[in-house]
């Protein structure tokens, strides 16, 4: 009986298969923490804005978004000093580059876009935007 010297192509196969999967689950956990953690504070910003938007089209008073030190407010738009309550980002590297928007009370509330980045890295951005007619995405 013959001993087998090299392996079959079965067994390079499998081999092969176990390594791509594995190299595959690497690239998906080496995501940037800084994109992810970015990403949830566009997708809830998203949420807010939607809610005041609906809120000032209910009430019939603009309202107004405003980047604050380590988050953001949204308040009356006619109004020059508030007592609203500022609204943390989940991730203390987040900032915004926009420094406010306004919400009209009418369906229509023209182009508006807000430029989200990582102190961490200012190469990582996202910006929340809309067209004015369809909801707040992020891109």
């Amino acid at each position: 009986m013959r001993r087998q010297k090299a392996f079959t192509l079965i067994e390079l196969l499998v081999v092969l298969t176990i390594v791509a999967f594995a190299s595959g689950m690497v690239v998906l956990s080496m995501r940037s923490s800084g994109t992810a953690q970015l990403t949830q504070d566009a997708d809830r910003l998203i949420a807010h804005l939607e809610a005041a938007r609906a809120l000032a089209r209910m009430q019939g008073t603009p309202l107004r978004w405003r980047s604050v030190e380590k988050g953001f407010v949204i308040e009356p738009a006619l109004l020059s000093a508030s007592n609203a309550q500022a609204i943390p980002w989940l991730s203390v590297n987040t900032q915004s580059i926009t420094p406010s928007i306004f919400l009209s009370s009418e369906p229509l509330i023209g182009s508006q876009e807000i430029t989200l980045t990582d102190a961490s890295n200012n190469q990582v951005r996202m910006r929340v935007k809309t067209d004015g007619l369809g909801p707040f995405i992020r891109q």
